[in-house]
């Protein structure tokens, strides 16, 4: 899916994970209703990171694999993304409106990194699937 690259344009990109998630449900795919939440805001974090630093067309991908899903959030940037400095106090500063994306997928997926894609960067989270008692 590629998206311009407008910071305005939210509300495709609450659309796509909400879909997707509801589609993975819809399809016999159960297991993942309990990161759904957790799956919006990570995917929302690094579209909008790469649409605000970046400056591109974005392009996303969901995989799902038997134990997890994996999201690549591709664009033409080829700089690694930075995490928002921590303060000596072990947090971020309060009054901040940005710089807590990363952190906020940090804290969520199961894990995360970066990758050089093409002439961009590839910017991944995981979640893995839930044990069947949590999803009951």
């Amino acid at each position: 899916m590629d998206e311009p690259a407008d910071a305005t344009a939210m509300a495709p990109r609450y659309s796509l994970a909400e879909g997707a998630s509801a589609s993975w449900s819809g399809h016999g795919r159960r297991g993942w209703e309990t990161v759904s939440s957790d799956l919006e805001l990570a995917v929302t974090e690094l579209v909008t990171n790469a649409l605000v630093h970046a400056d591109s067309e974005v392009e996303v991908r969901l995989r799902e694999y038997a134990d997890r899903l994996r999201v690549d959030v591709r664009d033409s940037d080829p700089r690694p993304p930075l995490p928002a400095p921590v303060l000596q106090s072990g947090e971020t500063d309060r009054e901040s409106e940005h710089g807590r994306g990363l952190l906020i997928v940090d804290a969520l997926a199961s894990s995360w990194g970066n990758s050089p894609s093409g002439r961009g960067k590839s910017v991944w989270f995981e979640l893995t699937r839930p044990p069947a008692s949590e999803r009951d």
